[in-house]
């Protein structure tokens, strides 16, 4: 079991990590900071997916009857939306223009991918998942390559997300479409565990989507990308995490907020603060060549370290009470997050410029991830 869960952690870390790293690293801030706005959108319809599918799954499991025909036919319903609505925006961005057709599919082939190894891990078939990952890193190398003998790195940056997307759904099964236990079904079954999440998300997505598109108005798109790359130096956080967060969210709350839990804790928000600053401070400087927009990042080492080490703390909390914390409490949180991640980063930018919005986006991520860990902490605990 221990090795089954090293090797999902592993193969989803560097599948998950693929597409924003090379990004981040082959694209100018200028590209970059285009690709972050479309990718925002597919973050939300990650975020959908996740409120909609995955996340009721959960909840639902054990307690009454949920099938795979609903399940894939929702979460084609999700992809197919999420991939429509990048198809539009892309067409806005000239930079990206080229190559909207692949990104488009890439997106939609990635989000269903996305709930089927969410199903797949909640059915403990983690043998198909691993193999499935395997064959996303191997599809996103080719796909890269492709875009090296293009000469051309946000062709290999859409081309590699495709065949990750691609290699990545193999095994996990075929959308199954049946009549009567269809998207709609699905819809109307479970609407009441959707509804809470769903509004959830929606409030959470205003923040992270609407702060973002509101700096690159104040910052232009070239700022804008040495911003967006302040998000991506916590990919590790979310390399540890989400390939894990089926069995976190599932898990038992309260041994988290044990001593030893929160030792363990409190060891992984240090490091991988620690980590981050080292690399941008130290590491990165000591290189002989520049690595694309990262490179912008050595300037403002110190707020994205803090922003690393707050997103971990906030962003493993937020896993454990969206799985079993109260709705009312998950609301609370999630408008505190909105409002944080709005007002902060758009003031920051407004009084200071780039580097007081990085300022205030760690600020923001710090005091929501406070806010976090209360709303996970058991009830009994609080004295509720």
């Amino acid at each position: 079991m221990k090795r089954a869960l090293l090797g999902l952690a592993v193969s989803g870390a560097i599948a998950s990590a693929a597409v924003p790293v090379v990004a981040l690293v082959a694209m100018t801030p200028g590209h970059y900071g285009a690709f972050s706005l479309l990718y925002l959108f597919y973050a939300l319809g990650n975020s959908l997916q996740l409120s909609v599918v995955c996340d009721p799954f959960v909840r639902l499991r054990g307690r009454e009857a949920v099938t795979w025909a609903g399940y894939s036919a929702m979460s084609c319903v999700v992809s197919c939306f999420a991939g429509l609505t990048v198809l539009i925006v892309g067409l806005a961005l000239d930079l990206l223009r080229p190559e909207i057709g692949v990104l488009t599919v890439a997106v939609a082939i990635m989000l269903w991918r996305g709930g089927a190894r969410f199903f797949a891990l909640v059915d403990a078939r983690f043998g198909a998942v691993i193999l499935a990952d395997m064959l996303a890193i191997l599809g996103f190398a080719v796909g890269l390559t492709l875009g090296v003998v293009l000469d051309d790195a946000t062709a290999g940056v859409a081309f590699g997300w495709l065949g990750l997307a691609i290699g990545g759904s193999v095994g996990l099964g075929l959308p199954r479409f049946v009549r009567h236990d269809g998207a709609v079904s699905w819809v109307s079954k479970h609407r009441t565990t959707i509804a809470p999440l769903l509004g959830d998300s929606l409030v959470m997505d205003a923040g992270a989507i609407g702060g973002p598109l509101l700096v690159a108005r104040i910052l232009g798109v070239a700022q804008f990308g040495t911003y967006r790359a302040v998000s991506n130096v916590a990919l590790p956080v979310r390399l540890v995490l989400d390939p894990l967060r089926p069995l976190i969210s599932s898990g038992p709350v309260a041994a988290w907020f044990r001593p030893r839990g929160l030792l363990v804790i409190g060891i992984a928000t240090i490091a991988l603060g620690a980590g981050a600053w080292l690399a941008l401070a130290v590491l990165l400087p000591l290189l002989p060549f520049e690595l694309g927009t990262l490179s912008s990042l050595t300037a403002y080492a110190l707020p994205t370290a803090v922003f690393v080490a707050a997103s971990f703390l906030g962003h493993f909390f937020y896993v454990v009470g969206r799985g079993q914390a109260r709705g009312s409490a998950i609301a609370v949180s999630r408008i505190v997050q909105t409002i944080l991640f709005i007002v902060l980063p758009v003031l920051g930018a407004l009084a200071g410029g780039l580097e007081s919005a990085i300022w205030g986006f760690s600020l923001a991520t710090v005091i929501s991830s406070l806010s976090w860990a209360l709303t996970a902490l058991p009830r009994h605990t609080r004295g509720g």
